[in-house]
């Protein structure tokens, strides 16, 4: 019996992927329903903003195929793009290569916005630098997270934003996206391929949100790379500038049965290396009330909570100079980049370090 596939990718976008599958028609049964159709704004005010005033932006970040060809028809006709660099996610940015012919000046691991902010903060590219995100508006649904949360990462890494609507995000008719919600909550299908958070966000309305099958599907994802990276650390023996890259290449290999006797092995951590806590099985996490990041902290005594893993070498240079999870440091002068480990003495540190270690107040001072 072959498996049941189902993309829920717009038409514009969902070519690719069924002509991908061509290939396994014997073994697998692909269905297309659309959940998000999107249109394109030729008079886009915002966008035509945006390319009369390039010279202002160090960066130009691309959210999606979609937010590549607005912009590319918006400036098609200018001799110059200016001064920006354009970055976009994953292997879109071929496809922003061979349209506007620009080069990025990177192509991050992670091929998301995420992993955008991760590497623009490991090269120290962010702090104080204006940046233009282009990406969707939203008409008759609710805008997912990942853009926002992305927005958030930004602010946090010192980047002043403007954002500009390329095009336009809306669901398509209720009997569509009736008709998926039915197949995944009856569990007819082997599979879904969500292209997008906008797509999960139209599946059903509001009921789709609230479903199980989707509300942790990211937090179980988080769960398992974090208890793995934790197996590697604890029982394997590397070190917690290794363990992110290697998690990344097992969590989607291993099956759930291995990640659940991983967390009874390891006693059911709370926390994985780097600090960051591992989701329960049912996807919550602790989240302390009073976490505040070196370079915002007041004078006073403090535990580091949990340090970014976004640079492995600054991992490296934290844990020689003892800054891990857990240890106590005292902040001597608010906005100074330079701490006292308890255990071990002074530590100067570059505004980059201070914006990747989280504390919380420590009641004692060693």
């Amino acid at each position: 019996m072959n498996r049941k596939l189902l993309i829920t990718a717009p038409m514009h976008y969902s070519q690719r992927l069924l002509k991908a599958f061509e290939r396994y028609k014997d073994r697998v049964d692909v269905l297309h329903i659309p959940m998000v159709e999107s249109t394109f704004d030729n008079t886009s005010e915002q966008m035509r903003e945006l390319c009369d005033n390039l010279d202002k932006y160090d960066f130009v970040i691309l959210l999606s195929r979609k937010a590549i060809e607005s912009m590319h028809f918006h400036w098609h006709n200018r001799k110059e793009l200016g001064s920006a660099r354009f970055l976009a996610i994953g292997k879109d940015n071929d496809y922003m290569r061979e349209l506007m012919e620009v080069e990025p000046p990177f192509v991050s691991t992670e091929p998301s916005p995420m992993g955008i902010a991760k590497e623009l903060e490991r090269r120290g590219m962010a702090r104080g630098k204006l940046m233009a995100v282009v990406g969707p508006a939203f008409k008759e649904m609710e805008e997912p997270r990942t853009v926002p949360d992305f927005l958030d990462e930004l602010e946090r890494l010192g980047t002043k934003i403007k954002r500009f609507g390329a095009y336009l995000n809306m669901p398509t008719e209720l009997r569509l996206r009736k008709k998926a919600y039915e197949l995944i909550k009856n569990k007819d299908l082997t599979g879904i391929a969500f292209t997008s958070g906008s797509e999960v966000v139209a599946c059903g309305g509001a009921d789709m949100r609230r479903d199980d099958h989707v509300l942790h599907v990211q937090q179980r994802m988080v769960r398992r790379h974090r208890l793995l990276e934790s197996f590697l650390a604890a029982s394997l023996g590397y070190s917690w500038d290794e363990v992110h890259a290697e998690a990344e290449r097992l969590e989607h290999a291993a099956s759930d049965e291995l990640i659940e006797r991983i967390d009874q092995m390891l006693g059911h951590p709370t926390h994985d290396p780097h600090g960051d806590p591992i989701p329960t099985p049912v996807g919550q996490r602790e989240r302390p009330a009073h976490a505040v990041r070196l370079d915002a902290a007041e004078p006073g005594f403090y535990r580091v909570l949990r340090i970014s893993d976004a640079d492995p070498q600054r991992l490296i240079r934290f844990q020689q100079a003892g800054i891990v999870p857990d240890s106590v440091v005292e902040v001597a002068e608010a906005g100074h980049f330079r701490l006292r480990v308890v255990a071990v003495g002074p530590v100067e540190l570059i505004e980059t370090d201070a914006a990747a270690i989280w504390l919380v107040p420590s009641a004692t001072r060693g």
